[in-house]
């Protein structure tokens, strides 16, 4: 199943493919291992914040398992990096 993310937002000191299937796979929780990318469609740089600075992704990911139909709200990328680090 090819699924897309829109707006996943990656610290820059932490950018890399490695960090986007985390943050991707925190957000629809599913595991990391059956997650992976198929294409960047587009990489922008988010200066909305002057004390960290993100690289806002629109990705095409694509899974090995099927993912939860009801994904919990309030629950964006960049939380979940902020716990992980």
């Amino acid at each position: 199943m090819n699924l897309i993310i829109n707006n996943l937002q990656i610290p820059i000191e932490l950018d890399g493919m490695d960090q986007y299937i985390k943050a991707a796979s925190c957000m629809l929780e599913m595991n990391e291992e059956n997650l992976s990318i198929v294409k960047i469609l587009s990489k922008e740089l988010d200066l909305s914040n002057k004390k960290q600075l993100f690289f806002k992704l629109f990705l095409n990911f694509h899974s090995l398992q099927a993912f939860p139909a009801i994904l919990k709200t309030g629950k964006t990328s960049r939380n979940m990096l902020k716990k992980q680090a």
